[in-house]
């Protein structure tokens, strides 16, 4: 596994401890940017994006909510 191949998952494990850090402190904030880290990880993994992309199509879906 190369090293670029690792940081989506990375990023998604990282993601899923701030989303625990979030809940365990009761910080919406902390968990938000956990989950839109792990949302990002798993398109550049299944969709092999680049992680600019990636943060803009979030960043597209969150501003459309």
């Amino acid at each position: 596994m190369s090293s670029e191949s690792r940081k989506p998952l990375k990023k998604k494990v990282t993601g899923r401890v701030m989303e625990e850090i979030g809940v365990a402190l009761n910080s919406d904030t902390v968990y938000d940017k956990g989950k839109r880290n792990e949302i990002i990880a798993r398109l550049r993994k299944e969709k092999g994006m680049s992680k600019e992309e990636a943060e803009q199509e979030v960043d597209r879906f969150l501003g459309d909510v």
